[in-house]
């Protein structure tokens, strides 16, 4: 059996509008024949009459889809790992690290998922160290498969009476505020690399009559994923 591959009329790289045609969209619950628009800067799919009526651009590019189905890519923002991998060994080399996330990326991509954050669990703090410069967001490319959102934390900030598989002995109390998440993680992954930290919300100090509620900032608010009511870790 032959497959038919998409044709395009201009070239990759010069791109900022993109035009898909004659492909199928989902459309409650159906897939029906359309056209599609996507500013291939942001990855987002446009609105003709924005294109077209309001802003005068026309498409730099079109691809003949041939009847294929468009959907939107999945994102996993929880996997500890996939295809033997995990995210939390640190016995690696940072070369063989490297690789073996390579190749994550290259097989995930085929289960329909674009984007993800690799997740580490309550682990020692020099494995945080070793693996986190590896885990930040990555480059999007077709080329390389799914591409990482940034890391997502789980723990080891967690209530050690709600710690469901996270061992006891490796969690940890925030008790320094801010100054501790930077202690675990890292200053440099903290800012750089991690984009969601799960923690129990009831081990943080008091803020803000305590000095260091300057630890709680919007900054780092934004990308706190907290456990409002402790439950079980599975």
């Amino acid at each position: 059996m032959t497959t038919t591959r998409p044709s395009r009329t201009h070239s990759v790289p010069t791109d900022t509008i993109i035009r898909l045609t004659n492909c199928l969209v989902p459309v409650d619950n159906s897939l029906v024949p359309g056209i599609l628009l996507i500013n291939s800067t942001i990855g987002l799919i446009i609105s003709p009459q924005d294109v077209f009526y309001d802003s005068k651009i026309q498409p730099s590019s079109t691809i003949d889809l041939r009847g294929k189905v468009v959907v939107p890519g999945f994102i996993d923002v929880q996997i500890n790992g996939a295809y033997g991998f995990d995210f939390s060994n640190a016995s690696k080399t940072d070369e063989e690290y490297a690789r073996g996330l390579k190749e994550v990326n290259r097989q995930f991509v085929s289960t329909g998922v674009t984007s993800y954050c690799p997740t580490i669990t309550s682990q020692k703090n020099e494995v945080y160290h070793k693996v986190l410069p590896h885990l930040g967001p990555s480059p999007r490319s077709p080329t390389l498969g799914s591409s990482s959102l940034g890391a997502h934390v789980e723990g080891p900030f967690l209530n050690p009476e709600r710690n469901g598989i996270h061992p006891r002995h490796i969690l940890q109390k925030p008790s320094e505020g801010l100054k501790s998440l930077e202690t675990v993680y890292g200053n440099q992954n903290l800012y750089s690399n991690v984009k969601v930290i799960t923690l129990a919300p009831e081990l943080l100090p008091q803020a803000p009559c305590h000095p260091s509620h300057r630890y709680w900032n919007p900054k780092i608010l934004s990308y706190l994923q907290v456990i409002q009511q402790p439950r079980s870790l599975n």
